[in-house]
């Protein structure tokens, strides 16, 4: 995380058009993050509200602080983590459930598939002793989809409303290890990009 911060700082000094895209934090906790980029809240109120991730003082807040001290734009790039939660409990069928304002907090195909991802995913879950043909495993592959599409999306979105910027995203490495995961869901939507 440190080096995290120390890429992303040295990025700046070569170009201070960045926005900085992160998992930790999801797209309905985007207005949280944005008031206390804009120093309308406090650091606590942005931990408890948000929520923020349990480490994130530890291992996030130097990046967060340094984007808010050079007034860079933080992008909340997840899903909604109550509504991947119900995906992973009930299937593709939850979307039904869904009304127009809760859908923006996730991408629009959320389930769209990734070359390649869903061999490694169920490869780890067989790994970690969970059952890979279940209706369970599966529904937690759909909830996963949808949080690399989600972010992918975010991605894309931010890049295309903001030419000339570039946008740095901080995530997990199941998320972007051997490209699949929000790298291969960011490919797949823009295969030129960069």
């Amino acid at each position: 995380h440190l080096l995290q911060t120390q890429l992303f700082a040295a990025l700046f000094e070569q170009n201070k058009n960045l926005i900085l895209s992160m998992e930790m934090f999801n797209r309905d906790q985007q207005a949280t993050l944005d008031e206390y980029i804009d120093g309308f809240i406090g650091e606590q109120t942005l931990i408890n509200d948000a929520p923020a991730w349990p480490n994130y003082k530890a291992s996030y807040r130097p990046t967060v602080e340094f984007a808010k001290q050079n007034f860079l734009p933080i992008i909340a790039a997840n899903a909604s983590g109550d509504l991947v939660r119900c995906i992973g409990s009930q299937g593709e069928g939850y979307l039904n459930k869904l009304d127009n304002s809760e859908q923006q907090w996730i991408a629009q195909q959320p389930f769209a598939e990734i070359k390649g991802y869903k061999e490694k995913f169920f490869g780890f879950m067989q790994g970690a002793n969970h059952a890979g043909n279940s209706e369970r495993a599966r529904n937690t592959y759909l909830a996963q989809l949808t949080r690399d599409n989600t972010m992918a999306e975010s991605i894309l979105k931010t890049i295309q409303a903001n030419p000339g910027f570039k946008a740095i995203h901080l995530n997990g490495t199941f998320h972007s290890e051997n490209h699949l995961g929000t790298v291969g869901a960011l490919k797949r939507m823009a295969p030129n990009l960069k």
